[in-house]
């Protein structure tokens, strides 16, 4: 990584714990602010369009739904907007011979896919349990018991 160059102004190579200071860095650089005026005058803008009858909301779930074939519980409306719901991929499966036991609620953070329990079999650690990412090898991201 020490020797690529990139000569892209809208392109950075950074390494992960720098993220944050690079997202600050592009934030204060922008020209553009809107002001409370201009957002005010968006909002006033925008929302009478979203205010329409619930059998207008139905069609347009049911035009969603018929174009893409997503199940109806995914494109529900939601009644409370602080009720979040999460989807997490399928798990891969593994080649090996360790424990395939998907963890309750736990994800990769690195790739989100779901964390197995494993065994360690070689080396000092022989035998003790871990949680593994399920894309191993090509995610590497494990947490100790």
């Amino acid at each position: 990584m020490k020797k690529v160059e990139c000569t892209s102004p809208n392109i950075y190579v950074i390494k992960r714990n720098t993220i944050n200071h690079l997202i600050n860095k592009i934030c204060s650089s922008q020209l553009k602010v809107l002001t409370e005026a201009e957002l005010a005058n968006i909002y006033t803008t925008l929302y009478p369009y979203t205010q329409v009858e619930d059998s207008t909301k139905d069609k347009h779930i049911a035009n969603i739904k018929e174009k893409t074939n997503i199940p109806k519980a995914a494109i529900e409306p939601i009644d409370n907007p602080q009720k979040i719901i999460a989807f997490s991929k399928p798990p891969i499966p593994t080649n090996d011979n360790t424990q395939a036991d998907t963890p309750v609620n736990r994800i990769c953070p690195k790739c989100t896919s779901p964390l197995v329990l494993r065994t360690t079999k070689k080396g000092a650690h022989a035998g003790e349990q871990f949680y593994g990412c399920s894309r191993f090898p090509k995610c590497r991201y494990h947490e100790n018991l």
